[in-house]
């Protein structure tokens, strides 16, 4: 059976179809269904990814050429604690504690780079353990359930998904007595997929003019 080849004009509707499907899980996201992230990166891995059997979007259009945007915050080899480089911090009311959002539009960064070195640029460090943004997004894409579910996570990728070194919220409270309770805290859980959600910002701001 002879396969068809598609053309650049049928190529170019599965982009513009694709990144509608993104913009339209990052819109669930932001309205508190937090589960929309394993499809976010599936559409990610679909425009970005390459390998040797298979060929994203972009590449087929020849689009990797353009500048993508950089929100991250640098590293900071001194900083003893972890580096976020792609979130901030602040209080919900939904969930009555401190979670991770990402920046979006905020982060004081904004720098265009080439591809290559935005896709493997570290946007988490912890001693010696880094993940970049091609690794969050395959991550979550191959063994989050984009693709597949696996039943194994690698040991950097794990404290990242479940923040095991990081920040705590602590919630206070007081007694019948009036007196102060400070609660053992939680750890702030949705590290992974906020950054993940921010990544996808600086992609739909990366493409919006092709």
């Amino acid at each position: 059976m002879t396969n068809h080849i598609k053309t650049n004009e049928e190529l170019f509707e599965e982009l513009q179809e694709n990144i509608q499907m993104l913009q339209l899980s990052c819109d669930n996201y932001d309205a508190g269904k937090k589960f929309v992230s394993i499809d976010i990166a599936t559409r990610l891995r679909v425009m970005l990814h390459d390998t040797k059997q298979s060929t994203s979007l972009l590449s087929h259009l020849g689009y990797k050429n353009i500048k993508f945007l950089n929100t991250a915050y640098p590293i900071d080899p001194q900083n003893l604690m972890a580096d976020y480089c792609l979130v901030g911090i602040s209080y919900s009311p939904a969930e009555n504690g401190l979670v991770f959002l990402p920046f979006l539009n905020t982060s004081e960064i904004k720098d265009w780079v080439e591809f290559n070195k935005w896709w493997t640029q570290p946007i988490y460090r912890n001693g010696s353990n880094t993940i970049t943004r091609k690794q969050l997004v395959m991550q979550i894409a191959n063994k989050g359930g984009g693709a597949h579910s696996d039943g194994t996570l690698s040991e950097t990728f794990y404290n990242f998904s479940k923040n095991t070194d990081g920040w705590r919220a602590v919630i206070y409270s007081k007694d019948e007595e009036g007196n102060e309770i400070e609660s053992d805290g939680e750890f702030m859980g949705n590290l992974h997929y906020a950054s993940l959600r921010q990544i996808a910002y600086e992609f739909l701001e990366s493409v919006s003019k092709i």
